[in-house]
């Protein structure tokens, strides 16, 4: 009896400790999940991160980006003779069936003028908008700059 109870203890302990699943938010047949944004280390700008699945059999596009609080620019990031430059992207394309990552050093979404200052353990509330798939709502969690955010 007692090792029953040690058993179920364990396993009570392992489920506790799963990283719960993320957060996962709809527009159509889009999937956007893996959310997260750095708290600015100086001033007012930050980054923010996330993935979008288009479930659908036909391409989409992300056609704008907007954050409560502040301007949000997509920037893709081009390295020539070893010097990486942000570009502003008006679109993103997501192919039918596809993934498409936003990631540190790659395309990022780019926060300005946020007020207020967003600090690590608060949320950013952002509006994806798509071409076929409309508007999502999406919160982000706001880490400290460098934190690895257990996705």
């Amino acid at each position: 009896m007692r090792r029953r109870a040690e058993l179920l203890a364990l396993a009570l302990v392992a489920v506790a400790c799963r990283a719960p699943a993320p957060v996962v938010t709809r527009a159509g047949a889009i999937e956007v999940s893996h959310a997260y944004a750095f708290a600015p280390v100086i001033g007012d700008e930050g980054s923010a991160y996330f993935t979008m699945t288009n479930t659908a059999a036909r391409d989409d596009t992300l056609t704008g980006v907007s954050v409560v609080g502040g301007t949000a620019m997509l920037h893709g990031s081009q390295e020539s003779g070893g010097v990486v430059r942000m570009t502003m992207l008006d679109v993103l394309p997501l192919p039918a069936n596809a993934t498409v990552a936003l990631a540190v050093g790659k395309i990022h979404l780019m926060m300005t003028d946020l007020s207020p200052i967003p600090r690590p353990g608060d949320s950013l509330h952002l509006t994806l908008r798509f071409a076929h798939g409309g508007p999502a709502q999406v919160a982000v969690p706001v880490y400290r700059y460098g934190d690895s955010p257990e996705q």
